[in-house]
C-alpha cells in the first residue's frame, strides 16, 4: 500500500504581501483545509502543515505580543 499526502507550506509572521499576519493566515487556512477535506481526490490521504520560521522571527513576534 502506498501512503499520499498533501503539504501546505505557510508562515505565520508578518508580510508584505496577503496574507498579512498570523491571524489571516489561520483564517486562510480554515477556509482552506475545509474546501481540501471536502475535496475528493480519489485517494486517501493526509494533510501536513509545515510552518517555516526562523528563531529570530519567533523573539521578534514575541517582542510585537508583549508590546501589544
Amino acid at each position: 500500500m502506498i501512503n499520499k499526502c498533501l503539504v501546505l507550506s505557510t508562515f505565520f509572521g508578518e508580510r508584505r504581501a496577503y496574507p498579512y499576519n498570523e491571524d489571516i493566515t489561520m483564517e486562510y487556512l480554515d477556509k482552506y483545509l475545509d474546501f481540501l477535506i471536502k475535496l475528493d481526490s480519489g485517494t486517501d490521504s493526509d494533510i501536513i502543515i509545515a510552518n517555516h520560521q526562523h528563531k529570530e522571527d519567533e523573539e521578534e513576534l514575541q517582542k510585537q505580543r508583549t508590546a501589544s
